[in-house]
């Protein structure tokens, strides 16, 4: 393959257009799947967080769920 001053490829025969074709898709899948795994990895992180969030509101409701019960068995009067 030869780069001229005008930018155009000039190629040697057939069988150097199928080889850079050939390198062309193989780049461009390349970088299509390193975008299909920063957006898997997005998402994955996007679902973590709600994961995430939702655990916390369990832990949260437990927590104020236990909060009342013992204030109910010892009344913040109780400790003065």
């Amino acid at each position: 393959m030869l780069l001229t001053r005008k930018g155009y490829i000039l190629f040697h025969n057939k069988a150097s257009i199928i080889r850079e074709t050939y390198k062309a898709l193989t780049h461009l899948f390349i970088i299509s799947n390193i975008i299909k795994n920063a957006n898997l990895i997005k998402e994955t992180q996007i679902v973590a967080l709600h994961f995430s969030i939702s655990l916390k509101k369990i832990k949260l409701d437990h927590f104020n769920s236990f909060k009342s019960a013992f204030c109910k068995i010892f009344p913040p009067k109780s400790f003065l």
